[in-house]
């Protein structure tokens, strides 16, 4: 069944989903990679990166990242993501509220696919989990949690009906 689900996302890319994800001093590498991996080979959105201010990011260990776009300035998203441990973030007027990913310890994929099971269902979770080979999740509380509905139909009763 995750197999099935990376056909119905990938049916759907020519209107994915913007989700901003905010870029921010001192984050952490791996909470970034683990947003940007998770989002991108779930197939059912497109990334943004961000960032608070207007120009580029240094992240924990001294990598930097320019983001595409301010916070303020950004387009209309579906979603906007906060790697790491970062808090307090302020939404630009009319946009969604921070999503705190990495919001459980543990791992950061873990969490990065968590958060991806409760948005976009567990298939398309399972099939994230596969392609970017994380291991098979140990017992709660720890590793993977697959949350959220087993499958989205919406998305799969689109092409049918029209």
């Amino acid at each position: 069944m995750p197999d099935a689900a990376a056909i119905v996302n990938a049916a759907f890319r020519w209107n994915p989903d913007e989700i901003g994800v905010l870029l921010a001093d001192g984050a952490g590498e791996i909470e970034l990679a683990s947003i940007f991996d998770t989002q991108g080979q779930s197939l059912s959105s497109r990334t943004l990166s961000l960032s608070a201010g207007r120009g580029p990011v240094r992240s924990r260990h001294g990598l930097t990242f320019p983001p595409r776009a301010s916070l303020a300035a950004a387009p209309d998203l579906a979603r906007l993501l906060v790697p790491g441990a970062a808090r307090g973030v302020t939404p630009p007027p009319g946009g969604p509220a921070p999503e705190y990913v990495h919001d459980r310890p543990g791992f950061p994929y873990d969490s990065a696919v968590s958060a991806l099971s409760r948005r976009t269902g567990v298939a398309t979770a399972r099939w994230t989990a596969k392609v970017l080979e994380l291991p098979p999740p140990p017992p709660p509380p720890d590793g993977v949690r697959f949350e959220g509905r087993a499958w989205l139909w919406l998305p799969t009763a689109v092409p049918v009906v029209c």
